[in-house]
């Protein structure tokens, strides 16, 4: 393993890697998925690198790429370019908020990525238990992965580290080897999400608005089709609403310190989404005396995206409005609008939402709920995991 050497991958120079971990990430998520869109490609991630801080959009991410790279057969002088890739990282350092935080991907080869229970002859591993059904090299791998995010995390100062997982629909997290194997090297499970697909157009509009109580006639639905700082007199607003959400969207233990929605911030993620090709589409519920009281946004990604495929963003609603019907209602109307992002006339759309733990008050219509009765099916479980420096 003295052979083993974690490389910061430079897009320009590393193509054949970068495309590697592509195909690998993508392995992953449509083994957990099924679903061949639940992916990226390689322009799409390109492109975040490049719109990434230090020189691209203000406030977008960093991303670094790295490789963990076997070069026991290296011979410079007959051939520089015979390595192995073991498995790569894609490290993400948020600009505009939890700047204590680096994200991490965490991709191994093919080769070392354990196979689930299923496909196991029926033996499972346990969250709790230390994976001794899994061979050495695969959790070598995982620990050097790891070890290359924990260096970097020391270097430029952020002292804790998340990680996701994605599990097939229905799966029990605590048989998942992926997990154990997380557990195992000192991470903490500490957030579940649901991750949800829809087809549009979808046939809700009927069925799902007849048991939807009538909105108070004075709420008036705003578009804003391309970017959120459009209506100046809106953004105050709007702010206040994704501060909101900051605050109450569950996040179980994830360690987030959330960042004030100052209208240039709001100006600035408009600005990156233009910059990396995408389009986004939100409708404001507003009130004549309370102002914008909801929000709800669906976004193309942009270059590399598939253009049939469309995310639900943070859809929210006033607190004093949570108990009447206004957030259904509000994200109904959303999705109605939403094919005009890119006018095709069928979409597949991307939602995930956050289950609440031991939530005293409920909203009465989380957007679980929503999701579940305009008809969205589960397509995985997404578990969040943690790690902090000493």
């Amino acid at each position: 393993m003295n052979s083993w050497q974690a490389i910061y991958l430079d897009p320009q120079r590393d193509e054949e890697s970068i495309a590697s971990l592509v195909f690998m990430a993508n392995l992953q998520s449509q083994e957990a998925t099924g679903d061949a869109m639940a992916s990226i490609s390689l322009a799409e991630l390109l492109t975040q690198v490049a719109s990434g801080a230090p020189m691209g959009a203000p406030g977008a991410p960093r991303l670094n790429l790295l490789a963990l790279r076997d070069t026991s057969s290296f011979d410079e002088a007959a051939d520089p370019e015979i390595f192995e890739d073991l498995g790569f990282l894609v490290l993400i350092e948020p600009q505009e908020e939890s700047t204590e935080v680096l994200v991490v991907e965490i991709i191994p080869d093919v080769a070392f990525q354990p196979l689930r229970p299923e496909t196991q002859a029926g033996k499972s591993s346990s969250l709790v238990a230390v994976p001794t059904e899994i061979p050495a090299e695969i959790l070598a791998v995982y620990k050097a992965l790891i070890d290359a995010a924990i260096n970097h995390a020391r270097r430029i100062g952020r002292p804790i580290l998340q990680t996701s997982l994605r599990h097939p629909a229905g799966m029990d997290i605590a048989t998942d080897i992926n997990a154990a194997i997380m557990k195992y090297l000192g991470w903490q499970l500490v957030h579940q999400e649901l991750e949800y697909y829809l087809p549009l157009p979808a046939d809700f509009s009927t069925a799902f608005r007849s048991g939807i109580s009538p909105i108070d006639p004075q709420v008036e639905f705003i578009v804003l089709e391309g970017r959120w700082d459009q209506r100046a007199d809106l953004l105050a607003g709007i702010g206040k609403l994704w501060e909101q959400a900051d605050l109450d969207v569950p996040r179980g233990s994830l360690a987030y310190t959330p960042k004030p929605w100052t209208p240039q911030r709001i100006s600035r993620s408009a600005d990156r989404l233009a910059a990396a090709g995408g389009r986004s589409l939100s409708v404001v519920a507003w009130h004549p005396t309370a102002g914008p009281i909801g929000i709800s946004t669906v976004s193309y990604a942009g270059q590399g995206a598939a253009p049939e495929a469309l995310e639900m963003g943070t859809a929210i609603v006033e607190r004093n409005w949570r108990n009447s019907s206004l957030g259904p209602f509000l994200v109904a109307r959303n999705l109605d609008l939403a094919p005009r992002l890119t006018g095709l006339a069928q979409h597949r759309l991307y939602a995930t939402a956050g289950r609440a733990i031991d939530d005293p008050k409920p909203d009465r219509f989380p957007m679980e709920n929503i999701l579940r009765a305009l008809g969205a099916q589960v397509l995985s479980t997404e578990s969040q995991w943690q790690f902090r420096l000493e």
